[in-house]
């Protein structure tokens, strides 16, 4: 047995407490005598037993059935140690805060919290006829379904984008009936003018409620506000989400506030609710008709205005080189950074040099350079093309032969030809065809949007 092999067989038995999983490992590098040099190398790259243990993790069958659930287990296990230590860290620094709720408070808090003025500057907008001015809901005096209201929302406010008049800078889309919010489908939302109905794109979120005697209870007002939490989560970058309640005849709008703060090192993110007093959004000769008012100064407000923040996948002029699945770690707060710049170059044009980086998440491009041993030229698309392999190949970590750091020039070659042939195999479909579209174009929005279909 090679002395690489007794090191490892002594990590093993150092880091892993499970017989079986030590029983397998031993195994594997006994039937791999080829990788135990790579593998102890890359090893002794870690600086932590966390870390190793997570390397060596990688190891145990990963077509392995067992190895699947045992590896769920683990992950699901960690995670609710993690969550657990959170929730107790909040609730000790959070329950004496007058602002905290539980989530069947919501509505209750809602209802409870100041009220505030529309926040917007009035639109001097006006319509003269209908449609679009709400003049017959079909809720004003007969008992009648969610769903014929919801039909004619959507069919005012379509009427209201057509109206020249108005100066309208968001459209309403129908998202009653598809998950438009990760797997939540509020009634509706706001998005900009030529935008795509996308998780990211969401301005403003709606619900079509009908109020019992005369208002909307509770539990309407809380599931109108946990669409705007959600909003606030899927788009993180975002502090405030408008949210709107309506059955046509009265509109409701909330303000959605996340308040992040750190307690022991973790951050926490708790909501804070404004409320607008209600008005009428139909039409009434008698009133101010704010309602319809304030409907209209949303629709004509700047997306920035109404709390929304362009969603950015940027890579700026620096270009990594070596984005793999090692150097992507979290950081105290959980967010995903990037570690291990040692080969990064600063750079305005492409730009030519050595080859360094994983070979096995490298674009064809560089893949052939190496294959044909030419120049490899380095631009923002090389890391753009890792990152995307990177994730595909630690989400469905397919079989790949491991690629050594240490080997000749000849083998290097032969292993990239080895590489490329694997990625012409995948690339085949057309959402391969449109995420490589998407980074030809650095269009970052659209391909954030291809790699929503590919994971």
């Amino acid at each position: 047995m090679s002395g690489s092999t007794v090191d490892i067989k002594t990590e093993i038995d150092r880091l892993f407490k499970i017989e079986e999983e030590k029983t397998e490992l031993y195994s594997y590098f006994t039937k791999h005598k080829d990788q135990q040099d790579d593998a102890l190398s890359d090893l002794n790259r870690f600086d932590t037993n966390e870390k190793k243990f997570a390397y060596l993790r990688t190891f145990l069958g990963s077509n392995d059935f067992s190895s699947m659930k045992r590896d769920i287990a683990h992950i699901v296990k960690e995670e609710l140690n993690r969550e657990v230590k959170k929730v107790c860290h909040f609730l000790e620094g959070s329950m004496s805060s007058p602002g905290y709720s539980t989530l069947s408070d919501i509505g209750n808090l809602a209802q409870r919290c100041s009220k505030i003025s529309f926040p917007l500057e009035l639109t001097a907008s006006s319509k003269a006829k209908s449609p679009g001015k709400f003049l017959s809901p079909p809720n004003g005096d007969n008992d009648v379904p969610e769903s014929q209201v919801q039909e004619y929302f959507i069919s005012e406010c379509q009427a209201l984008e057509k109206f020249g008049a108005i100066n309208n800078k968001l459209i309403i889309k129908d998202t009653h009936a598809s998950p438009s919010l990760g797997t939540r489908k509020p009634d509706f939302i706001f998005i900009q003018k030529d935008s795509t109905v996308d998780l990211f794109n969401v301005v403003v979120v709606g619900e079509i409620k009908l109020r019992v005697s005369g208002k909307f209870n509770n539990t309407y007002i809380e599931q109108a506000i946990s669409f705007g939490e959600k909003v606030l989560q899927l788009q993180p970058k975002r502090e405030f989400v408008y949210v709107i309640l309506t059955d046509c005849i009265i509109i409701e709008i909330f303000i959605v506030y996340r308040i992040d703060s750190a307690i022991n090192s973790e951050i926490f993110t708790r909501y804070t609710y404004d409320h607008i007093s209600s008005e009428y959004l139909a039409f009434t000769k008698e009133g101010e008709n704010k309602g319809w008012k304030y409907l209209v100064t949303i629709i004509e407000s700047s997306p920035n205005s109404l709390g929304w923040v362009e969603p950015s996948l940027k890579f700026s002029t620096n270009i990594v080189k070596d984005l793999r699945k090692y150097n992507f770690i979290r950081d105290e707060s959980g967010k995903i950074v990037i570690i291990d710049w040692g080969y990064c170059i600063k750079m305005d044009t492409d730009y030519n040099s050595s080859f360094a980086g994983a070979l096995k998440c490298m674009p064809d491009e560089v893949l052939s350079s190496i294959i044909r041993k030419k120049k490899i030229f380095y631009s923002p698309k090389v890391d753009l093309v890792c990152l995307v392999r990177s994730f595909y190949l630690m989400l469905h970590r397919p079989s790949l032969t491991r690629v050594p750091f240490d080997k000749n020039d000849d083998d290097i070659s032969t292993q990239a030809q080895y590489i490329l042939n694997f990625w012409k195999d995948c690339g085949k479909s057309d959402v391969w065809r449109n995420i490589y579209s998407a980074i030809d174009d650095l269009d970052y929005n659209r391909l954030i949007q291809e790699l929503e279909k590919l994971f």
